[in-house]
């Protein structure tokens, strides 16, 4: 039996659980799953007890409830339809049941809200001493740790998008300055540095105050220009620009093991015609193998970053099904570069906010898909960019 003939028996043997005998059906509209779990206290309230509109309609939203997180998003005219009433009349029951503590409107700004075009999502309130913002932090519903990362990447651009706008436009004299400090710098170290992060740093030490304080706080871990001798202090007017000089040499991938924690990738300076994305569709030939390797090399990057970066790992623990959640995203053809700088980017942030960081892989695979879909948070960033330049 191939996998098709199965999902087709399954979702048979679904439709006779849910299906009632035509003549029984209220409404010609299936029940959306097969259990129905209500808050147990609704059966000792007399308000409910003498208001079996009430008791029903409260029915039919925890059928299309979220069993992780109690969250629905069915409106008044399906729940209307369900149970062919009147809207008017299943509304004054929504009231009722708001106003009795079963049922409450997720807030616009809550991750447990549903995203997209569609109506109000209704909490069902089966622990009265939680409230939302503690739902939405402790849940293990997918749904909402996907509106989770969708947030935090909004947040990170939003920042993005502030520090870009603070840079003015440098002149062409010190976009070369910048440019070759920079090179001198990359040339120099013997670890890998990002150009484009070392550029930045240098454009935005170059617009403000040029000291050595000056340029500790922007926190590159380098020395200064000044300690460096690539700078005398010299009076240069302050501004920053927001995109590194494309005359630079070409820096490229090479992957190496070598005894760093994060066993991430360096970076050769010189190397002719290669591109990271040759390199990448190099990688992808051999998935099967390399693919086990990768997920457990983005899971022990991830456990080292918790400490370095959070001080602590939280909810977050390595078992089998990190690394199943961490192979999804390696399959997407996410590196373990790219991993590691969009991991890093996405801790600090939180670790500024005061956020608690991702219990689950399955965050950060939200992040990539939702980074590969049309519009998406990367191309915003890069339309304000160019926005900017003009």
């Amino acid at each position: 039996m191939n996998m098709m003939n199965k999902v087709d028996e399954i979702i048979e043997a679904r439709k006779e659980i849910l299906e009632l005998p035509k003549d029984r059906m209220v409404s010609d509209i299936q029940a959306p799953s097969p259990l129905t779990v209500i808050p147990s206290r609704a059966l000792s309230d007399n308000y409910i007890l003498t208001h079996p509109s009430a008791l029903q309609v409260l029915c039919v939203i925890c059928s299309y409830c979220n069993g992780q997180s109690g969250i629905a998003y069915p409106n008044q005219a399906t729940v209307a339809k369900r149970l062919n009433r009147s809207q008017p009349a299943i509304s004054r029951q929504f009231n009722n049941l708001i106003k009795w503590g079963y049922i409450e409107k997720v807030r616009k700004e809550n991750p447990l809200r549903n995203r997209g075009p569609k109506g109000a999502s209704w909490r069902v309130i089966y622990e009265p001493g939680i409230d939302q913002d503690e739902l939405a932090r402790i849940t293990t519903d997918p749904r909402v740790e996907a509106n989770k990362a969708e947030d935090t990447m909004k947040e990170i651009v939003k920042e993005e998008v502030k520090e870009q706008k603070k840079q003015a436009k440098l002149s062409v004299a010190q976009i070369k300055l910048a440019s070759s400090i920079t090179q001198k710098y990359i040339d120099s170290e013997t670890e890998y540095y990002p150009y484009d992060s070392v550029f930045n740093a240098v454009s935005k030490y170059l617009s403000g105050e040029q000291t050595i304080e000056a340029w500790n706080k922007i926190g590159t871990g380098l020395l200064s220009p000044i300690e460096k001798g690539y700078l005398k202090g010299s009076n240069i007017t302050p501004n920053v620009i927001k995109h590194a000089d494309k005359n630079a040499k070409n820096i490229t991938p090479d992957v190496i093991n070598d005894k760093h924690k994060y066993n991430t990738r360096c970076y050769a300076v010189g190397a002719k015609n290669i591109t990271s994305d040759v390199i990448q569709n190099s990688n992808n030939i051999t998935i099967n193998n390399n693919i086990k390797e990768i997920s457990k090399e983005m899971v022990n990057a991830y456990s080292h970053m918790l400490d370095e970066i959070m001080g602590t790992r939280g909810s977050w623990r390595w078992d089998m099904r990190q690394e199943a959640m961490a192979e999804d995203i390696a399959r997407m053809g996410i590196g373990l570069d790219q991993f590691t700088r969009t991991v890093t980017r996405i801790l600090k942030h939180k670790r500024k906010e005061g956020i608690q960081p991702p219990y689950t892989m399955a965050y950060f695979k939200s992040v990539f898909i939702e980074d590969k879909q049309p519009g998406n948070v990367k191309d915003i960033t890069k339309s304000l960019a160019r926005s900017f330049k003009l």
